[in-house]
């Protein structure tokens, strides 16, 4: 739909945008689904005070991996752009 909507290069930024995003999450998403029977358990016996030890852990090192990402991506996403605009990822996948 954004093709139709957009110039094509707009929509080729925007697919590139969601696969990066998804790189960068998969670590949080999997950290969060390892922390949620831990959660469940402290919800269910009232324990309040390691759940929040918990969760203010677990946020911070959400918050930290999503800052160097960030970081490396401002740092580095123009020259990672520039090779792939020029055919980088073409050339790779000829080569598999």
């Amino acid at each position: 739909m954004g093709g139709l909507l957009y110039h094509q290069a707009a929509s080729r930024y925007y697919k590139f945008a969601l696969a990066v995003m998804n790189v960068v999450l998969m670590p949080v998403t999997a950290m969060l689904s390892s922390a949620a029977p831990e959660v469940n358990r402290l919800v269910a016996t009232r324990a309040w005070g390691p759940l929040r030890k918990l969760l203010r852990r677990t946020s911070i090192m959400a918050l930290a991996w999503t800052g160097v990402c960030t970081a490396g991506i401002a740092t580095l996403g123009y020259f990672l752009l520039g090779y792939l605009k020029q055919g980088l990822i073409c050339r790779l996948s000829l080569l598999s």
